[in-house]
């Protein structure tokens, strides 16, 4: 038998074909990954700036 499950877009909750909830794994980035991906992000940024400072100063 497949089971087959209903997803509510608004509250996230999830049923089967009986109409029960039903727990469902969690998909995506959570709150927690999208912090250290952010953190991630403004180190690049920060690095690529200050290489950039570096080279302009050794060609002046």
């Amino acid at each position: 038998m497949l089971d087959t499950y209903t997803v509510n877009p608004d509250t996230g909750i999830g049923t089967n074909v009986d109409g029960k909830e039903v727990n469902l794994p969690q998909t995506g980035m959570s709150g927690v990954h999208k912090t250290i991906a952010g953190l991630a992000a403004l180190m690049t940024f920060t690095g690529v700036a200050l290489v950039k400072k570096s080279r302009r100063e050794d060609e002046d």
